[in-house]
Parts: C-alpha cells; structure tokens; sequence
C-alpha cells in the first residue's frame, strides 16, 4: 500500500510511519480466535523535482526491500 504525506519533509515522513509500526505493534488483532500481531516494512521517499510517479514509486519500493533484509519492522528512507 502507498501512504501520501503531502506537505511533509522525509524526516518527518519516516518519524510518520515509525510512530505508526509502534501503535500498530501495542495491539493484537483477533483473526480465527488467535491473537495476531501487526508488523511492516515501510520504505518511505520524497518526491524529487520533476521525478515521475514510476521512479518514485520505485525509490520508495527499493528502500522498503532494504527495510526487510535489514530485519524487517523497519523503515528506511529512500536515497
């Protein structure tokens, strides 16, 4: 999934979605009867002048990947 953070500097973007995995991990949620708990990998970019949405969306999906193999639940900003 892609969260748009308009007006938002890439510190405070990843501050964002940080904030978000610890909520997220402070709760189960119930699926068939079994506590399940919620954990993500986020890869999080600014948008550059003049960059087009596919090479955003690319910076932003190789960071996430860098998130996961970094040991997942992680956020990594994008170069």
């Amino acid at each position: 999934f892609v969260v748009i953070l308009p007006d938002t500097d890439l510190n405070a973007a990843v501050e964002t979605i940080q904030r978000l995995q610890r909520d997220l991990t402070k709760k189960f949620f119930l699926h068939n009867n079994e506590k399940v708990l919620v954990t993500f990998s986020a890869g999080v970019a600014l948008r550059l002048a003049n960059e087009d949405q596919e090479d955003l969306l690319g910076r932003a999906d190789k960071a996430m990947y860098q998130a996961k193999q970094a040991g997942k639940n992680r956020v990594v900003a994008a170069n």
